[in-house]
């Protein structure tokens, strides 16, 4: 699951408190063995331009790892509730079952005895 249980996903964005997820990419253009001219023209290019992000102020962000771990053990305890619930219906089930199956074997036998 990507939101905590009984979470709408669009609710999420209504808190400012949330950063955005930022995607960035890197495209890098190599030229091997270039000609000449081509090598000069590219050293004469001293200033490339900078290019401006709306998401400029989370980019500067410094990230702790204290608190990646602590979310991540907070993750893991919510995993391990949900493991439990599921366990503990998985055994309701399971005994449910096992009596369904007591009592129609009972019938069954009763209804042989009564043939």
């Amino acid at each position: 699951r990507l939101y905590p249980p009984g979470a709408v996903p669009n609710a999420l964005l209504l808190n400012d408190d949330v950063a955005p997820v930022v995607a960035e990419t890197y495209d890098e253009v190599v030229f091997t063995d270039p000609s000449e001219s081509f090598y000069s023209q590219l050293l004469r290019i001293s200033v490339i331009p900078k290019v401006e992000s709306s998401q400029q102020e989370h980019l500067q962000k410094v990230f702790n790892d204290n608190d990646d771990f602590l979310v991540l053990l907070e993750a893991q305890k919510v995993l391990q509730e949900e493991i439990s619930k599921a366990k503990e219906r998985f055994r309701v089930v399971s005994d449910e079952l096992q009596t369904v199956s007591q009592e129609l074997a009972s019938a069954q036998s009763q209804q042989q005895q009564q043939q």
